[in-house]
């Protein structure tokens, strides 16, 4: 599995590549009011509005550090409506990396308020964890971001 490899805090993540569409500079974001904890704002991106998810606020409480490595990963939200995208605000994002499938595991506890955590892979030296962003946002988030959207 081709990933793109993240970081939040110190904890290492990864997202399976193909539903990636681009990832850009940690740009100012238009603020969205009122939204739900873990929204970063909207991003203009390709003549779309794109809401941006801060993946280290939904984990840590925390929004993630202003670096020269913080990116907004644009990917494709298959549980909105046809053609929505989303964004990830991550810190340390790096090159797409090959992730065998042998090298995922269960990860033997499951957090219920992020069942968007998926796999766990050795790779490197390193444990991952694999975002599966199918199953990012709960029933609230998803009707604040994609209203026309409605239920999955």
């Amino acid at each position: 599995m081709l990933a793109l490899l993240f970081s939040i805090g110190t904890e290492r993540y990864a997202i399976r590549a193909r539903g990636v569409v681009a990832v850009v500079p940690d740009v100012a974001l238009r603020a969205a009011p009122g939204t739900p904890r873990g929204v970063a704002g909207i991003l203009a991106y390709g003549g779309q509005l794109v809401p941006v998810v801060d993946l280290a606020q939904m984990l840590a409480a925390e929004s993630a550090r202003a670096r020269l490595s913080t990116r907004i990963v644009v990917a494709h939200y298959e549980s909105g409506p046809d053609g929505a995208l989303i964004g990830l605000r991550v810190e340390q994002a790096g090159d797409a990396e090959d992730i065998p499938e042998s090298a995922m595991v269960d990860p033997l506890l499951h957090a219920r308020d992020a069942p968007w955590l998926g796999a766990l892979a050795r790779h490197q030296g390193e444990l991952l964890q694999i975002v599966e962003i199918g199953h990012l946002l709960g029933t609230e988030l998803r009707g604040a971001l994609y209203p026309a959207a409605g239920k999955p």
